[in-house]
C-alpha cells in the first residue's frame, strides 16, 4: 500500500528526537519513521476530507464521486 506523496514534503514527527534519545537503536530509522508519519498524515487528511463531504452532502448533491485511494 502506497500513498501519493508527490507534492507533499516530509513531516518529522513532533517527538522524534525524544524517541531517539529513549531508544538509540531507532536513530538509523529516522528517515523511515518520518516517511511513515507523513503517509499517516496524508491518509488522515484524506479521511477528514471524505468525512466532511459526507457530512455536508456535497457528494450526493453535486454528482461528484469521491474515492479515498486512486490506486
Amino acid at each position: 500500500m502506497t500513498s501519493c506523496l508527490n507534492n507533499s514534503t516530509m513531516t518529522r514527527p513532533p517527538q522524534l528526537d525524544n524517541l531517539v534519545k529513549l531508544d538509540s537503536w531507532l536513530y538509523d530509522f529516522q528517515p523511515e519513521i518520518t516517511r511513515r508519519y507523513t503517509v499517516f498524515l496524508d491518509y488522515q487528511k484524506r479521511i477528514e476530507e471524505v468525512s466532511f463531504q459526507s457530512e455536508t452532502g456535497i457528494h450526493s448533491c453535486s454528482g461528484i464521486s469521491t474515492t479515498l485511494i486512486n490506486n
